[in-house]
């Protein structure tokens, strides 16, 4: 990116103003930090263009480490790095997201070897490196990667591709807008910790139903989502042409975007042939570049999309083939997340959500549904259910006249519940038999019948 037509103009660099700290840091910087400032800004001052800002933005994490660990002082850190930027040729507008690279890296102290000496070298951020002789890896340099951290402990990881699909309506865009949330505020998801990652979410179906989605989650869950750490584009990113995916791949880059969210895939692949594994091959291509743009290659691009009239991923099975983890949604009485493939780690958990309205709002928020709010498929289903209902004990003659009819005297409903009660009396004894549930008489209650959970 090149300085603004305004700055070149007036020939003059931007003018620095330190903002304060975050939290109370160092206030010395310490010899092997001086080291490792030198070092990235000289490497800063001399980055061509093209590749400023993506250099800008790591050295303003890997400093930022530094401040963390109480090696380098944030004025320094700050101050050096506006100063290396600037001599680079980045103008005011891109110089200023410096304080957020600083405070990202802060999350993650750094401190220097135990056995640093001035003769030896420092942190660095390395050169970017082109051509396929410069990703060989060596056995050692195989056995020495870094293992996969996850994203959302137990369902996402770092460096990886994910579809989430489901039916209309199945809530799947409920469950990614949560899980983006939680991504951009370091929330844990239903008890599974998160690493607070930037998010940029692409509306592909329109922007404005999220207000209130994401008003009903700020409020359902008490906390606040900043504009730093999450960003929404209002309209398609078609990822089936070239010149798009290219253009959002250097976006992603610049700003530093960790997790990219591509809701749905059928507005982001217009005028491609679903069912075609040459057009979706592209496609799954398209969503590891934007994985690969994302900082150190660390980030997550989540593409939602639809379920065929079979149940499966609507389209080519080059969709499932091709990412390294899927998710479905199947919408009952309650909605039914299941882990259909995780790449490196076990795939087939699966959690039980609900939909919860959100007093003061006209939204909902994902939450964790629980066995009783299943709709029961059996008989002994509704028996349990209904002796929860009534706080774990009710009278056996009122179950009955409950779940029962007469069919004598009843006319036969359409649909379970009721059941006859000869039927309701055998499943309430097999109930009893399996020890799910007790049966006694009740002297606070005449001696009558008592129905108790187990």
């Amino acid at each position: 990116m090149t300085k603004s037509f305004l700055a070149t103009l007036e020939g003059d660099k931007p003018k620095r103003t330190t903002p304060p700290a975050p939290t109370k840091t160092t206030d010395t910087t310490t010899p092997y930090g001086k080291a490792v400032l030198n070092n990235n800004c000289e490497r800063m001052r001399s980055t061509t263009e093209g590749t400023r800002n993506n250099t800008m933005r790591d050295i303003g994490r890997l400093l930022g480490g530094f401040v963390g660990g109480g090696e380098i002082t944030w004025d320094d850190a700050h101050d050096q790095l506006w100063d290396a930027a600037v001599d680079s040729g980045l103008d005011e507008s891109e110089v200023g997201r410096i304080p957020h690279h600083l405070e990202y890296g802060m999350r993650e102290p750094l401190a220097a070897p135990n056995d640093w000496t001035p003769d030896k070298p420092v942190h660095a951020v390395p050169d970017a490196s082109t051509g396929m002789r410069s990703k060989i890896l060596s056995r050692s340099q195989l056995r020495n990667l870094p293992t996969p951290q996850p994203l959302i402990d137990g369902l996402l990881m770092q460096g990886t591709t994910a579809l989430l699909y489901g039916k209309w309506g199945s809530g799947k865009s409920f469950i990614s807008l949560d899980w983006a949330c939680c991504l951009a505020t370091g929330k844990a998801w239903q008890t599974h910790t998160v690493k607070q990652r930037r998010v940029l979410y692409v509306a592909a179906e329109g922007v404005f139903g999220y207000q209130a989605r994401v008003e009903a989650w700020e409020k359902g869950w008490d906390t606040n989502v900043s504009d730093e750490w999450m960003s929404f584009y209002p309209e398609p990113v078609n990822v089936s042409l070239e010149h798009h995916v290219t253009e959002l791949c250097e976006f992603v880059a610049e700003e530093g975007f960790d997790v990219i969210v591509l809701d749905t895939l059928a507005r982001c692949t217009t005028g491609a042939d679903e069912n075609s594994s040459k057009d979706i091959g592209l496609v799954v291509d398209a969503l590891a570049r934007l994985r690969d743009a994302t900082p150190g290659r660390l980030g997550l691009a989540l593409g939602i999309h639809h379920e065929g009239k079979n149940g499966s991923l609507r389209g080519s099975t080059a969709y499932e083939g091709g990412v390294d983890t899927v998710f479905n949604v199947q919408k009952g009485s309650v909605i039914k997340l299941v882990n259909t493939k995780q790449k490196d780690a076990r795939d087939g958990d699966a959690w039980l959500l609900k939909l919860a309205p959100i007093m003061g709002t006209s939204s909902c928020i994902i939450d964790r549904a629980h066995a009783a709010d299943v709709e029961p498929t059996s008989c002994i289903g509704w028996i349990l259910r209904t002796v929860r209902e009534h706080g774990g004990v009710m009278l056996q003659e009122d179950l009955l006249d409950c779940l029962g009819y007469d069919r004598r005297t009843d006319e036969k409903p359409a649909e379970n519940p009721p059941y006859e009660i000869a039927v309701l009396r055998r499943k309430l004894g097999q109930a009893a038999n399996e020890k799910r549930v007790i049966i006694a008489a009740d002297p606070t209650r005449d001696g009558k019948l008592v129905v108790k959970l187990a």
